[in-house]
């Protein structure tokens, strides 16, 4: 009876085996154009609905969460599950499932693991972002998309970028579609609309060039025809202001095949003109030393005439965090931290706390308002021409000068302001709740008085020249902010011994006796 038992169990579980290898990755959005709205589709080869309940999604760290499927979750026969896994400024689609907050996927190369509830990987997808992976799909806003469900999607040669803008999530892949095909991408449900402001309605179509009707539909019926004749895959459109504020959906017909058409997945709002706050991010510690993660924080200053009310607006994409019922009075700072109780143990200020965790490689932050308007946008980066000193060697990156665009790096600086030392002797500079020591992008040498580091990098003596005889101690700290050595000098030329030395990284720190100033420098010793 217990062979029995056993021929039944391994018969089942054969059985499942041979259905689950049917869920394959058939498309991928790795590296958009607008912002990281990323994405993966499944699809499911067989002819059977097939249970994918507590399945889940991981890249290639394994020290990342990974994105589990919730249970009840069945695809059934040939049919697409679309999984977010970042929706960056907007998605353009309503996923099968929302897994943001998890972990980005790579620009560069990556992996997508799908695993069962069992933990046996069922599909995997190595990619990158150069031949003979298409390169149409890096950056340029077309996915990845298998170009047959029945090849090896294991072979690089067997994708294609997609054809149509921001791919075919939820259908079958462009480079497979035989018929006219048109597809709403924005807006597509779920977005606010304000009068009397210029929108651009976006679309795509594989396998028709003619001309497209741009419409506008309330509970499913046309009320209004916003453009036609349209040759392009795009439409501008001022909201009326007179227009009722009620629930809408866009609709593009093809002009020459009627049946060719699609409508916004979900409706969208039309609501009264709001004037945009000028809330602004100004600082970002998104890799304190040595890994601390406990201290990091974003700072978002009120640069508007007036008190902000914070209600309704929320920080968004790489981590999230919903502000307060509160009224941030002009020239105020606000804290948002990822350990509030270590944040305030450290630097004794109180902060909110986000979910999530800042991504050490770079990613996006986007504060919105309550109709999910963007009010301020950053993109920071670990690489040049972001300041790299940011990258774990103590520094916050600080936006000085808070009229300036802090979506470009060139605004963006290291903080030399030296807020303290960790329990493990780290140094850590920033300026929460304050403003920068300097102004914009001046010249921070003028201030202190340095003239000239050099050479960087360093293999025996670092030479410092100061533009006055002055007299200045110097620190030097290793990559994670442990003090090395200090030294007093005076005059306008000394030098610093690096060949004892291990090779590295080292910070070198100023501090200028006669003005009270100081200022930290990133130098290589090879």
């Amino acid at each position: 009876m217990l062979k029995r038992y056993f021929f039944i169990f391994l018969l089942v579980n054969s059985f499942y085996g041979l259905q689950a290898e049917n869920i394959i990755i058939n498309e991928i959005m790795y590296h958009p154009t607008n912002g990281d709205m990323e994405w993966i589709e499944l699809y499911n080869c067989s002819d059977d609905a097939i249970d994918i309940s507590a399945w889940y999604i991981i890249d290639n760290n394994s020290n990342h969460n990974p994105i589990f499927l919730p249970q009840g979750t069945v695809m059934t026969a040939k049919s697409y599950f679309t999984v977010a896994i970042d929706k960056g400024d907007f998605l353009p689609f309503i996923p099968d499932y929302d897994g943001t907050g998890n972990f980005s996927l790579n620009n560069k190369s990556d992996e997508v693991n799908l695993y069962d509830d069992n933990n046996v990987l069922i599909d995997k997808i190595v990619y990158a972002d150069s031949s003979p992976w298409p390169s149409n799909a890096d950056g340029d806003g077309f996915s990845l998309e298998l170009n047959n469900t029945s090849n090896d999607n294991n072979i690089a040669e067997n994708w294609r970028a997609s054809s149509i803008l921001y791919g075919t999530p939820g259908t079958a892949n462009s480079t497979i579609l035989t018929k006219p095909f048109l597809r709403i991408i924005w807006p597509n449900g779920n977005n606010y609309l304000q009068k009397n402001t210029e929108y651009t309605i976006v679309f795509g179509r594989v396998n028709y060039s003619g001309p497209v009707s741009v419409e506008l539909l309330k509970n499913n019926v046309v009320t209004k025809i916003i453009k036609q004749h349209c040759l392009n895959d795009s439409a501008l459109w001022t909201v009326p202001f007179n227009i009722n504020p009620a629930n809408y959906k866009i609709r593009v017909v093809a002009e020459k095949n009627n049946s060719c058409y699609d409508s916004s997945d979900n409706t969208f709002n039309i609501i009264e003109t709001m004037k945009t706050p000028q809330l602004v991010i100004t600082e970002i510690m998104y890799n304190p030393p040595c890994g601390n993660d406990s201290l990091e924080y974003i700072e978002v200053y009120n640069n508007d005439k007036k008190s902000i009310n914070l209600e309704g607006m929320y920080l968004s994409d790489g981590v999230e965090y919903h502000f307060p019922s509160i009224k941030l009075k002009k020239n105020e700072y606000f804290l948002i931290a990822k350990d509030s109780m270590a944040f305030y143990n450290t630097m004794g200020l109180k902060a909110g706390q986000w979910s999530g965790a800042l991504d050490n490689d770079g990613e996006i932050l986007i504060i919105r308002n309550k109709y999910d308007a963007i009010i301020d946008y950053v993109k920071y980066d670990n690489t040049p021409p972001w300041d790299t000193l940011a990258t774990g060697y103590g520094p916050s990156l600080v936006l000085c000068d808070a009229d300036a665009d802090n979506s470009l790096p060139k605004n963006w600086t290291t903080s030399i302001n030296h807020l303290l030392k960790n329990n493990k002797k780290e140094s850590v500079y920033g300026s929460p709740k304050q403003p920068c020591l300097f102004i914009g992008n001046k010249d921070f040498e003028e201030k202190i008085l340095i003239a000239s580091l050099h050479p960087n990098p360093v293999m025996d003596t670092l030479k410092i020249d100061m533009k006055n005889n002055s007299n200045y101690h110097v620190n030097i700290f290793s990559g994670c902010g442990v003090l090395i050595s200090e030294k007093d000098f005076t005059g306008n030329i000394n030098a610093i011994n690096f060949s004892s030395l291990p090779k590295g990284f080292y910070i070198v720190e100023i501090e200028d006796k006669n003005t009270d100033t100081n200022k930290t420098l990133k130098v290589n010793h090879y």
